[in-house]
């Protein structure tokens, strides 16, 4: 007699379990970009860029920073961006078209994979945007310290 009774992979259940905690959103207010942005060109001098390349790595950073926080389905399965996300960055950026921003969160999408010092700054800034948010009490402390164990 055959056993058809199969044991359940349990790490593949941890990873898909991390996977939907890695895509919960961070903030869900969208009116508070704008703060984050002025905070975020209070770190990086953005304005002060003499250099275009430089000027639209801190845009990418930034752009990065927010998708994660707001949108982290469309990093980890590229899924649609929350509604009104695209229009509040292209209000704070110097971009022409929605479909600019789009295509930002690709181009980052590809830097944090292959780019060390991207990948290095963004981590470094998410972990600074969190302390920063939760400082203003818009989460809750543990969410650093859940984020610090992933």
């Amino acid at each position: 007699m055959i056993d058809t009774h199969i044991e359940p992979d349990l790490t593949l259940f941890k990873s898909q379990k991390k996977r939907v905690e890695q895509c919960k959103p961070t903030l869900t207010e969208i009116s508070l970009i704008p703060e984050l942005y002025v905070w975020f060109c209070g770190i990086h001098e953005i304005k002060t860029c003499k250099k275009k390349s430089q000027e639209v790595y801190r845009r990418r950073l930034f752009v990065y920073l927010v998708v994660k926080l707001y949108s982290p389905a469309k990093l980890y399965k590229n899924r649609y961006m929350v509604e009104g996300v695209r229009e509040e960055l292209l209000k704070l950026l110097p971009l022409k078209a929605a479909s600019s921003v789009s295509n930002d969160v690709i181009r980052t999408l590809c830097w944090f994979k292959f780019n060390k010092a991207f990948y290095e700054d963004v981590n470094s800034l998410y972990t600074e945007v969190n302390l920063h948010i939760a400082q203003k009490g818009w989460i809750e402390t543990n969410t650093i310290e859940n984020e610090k164990q992933k």
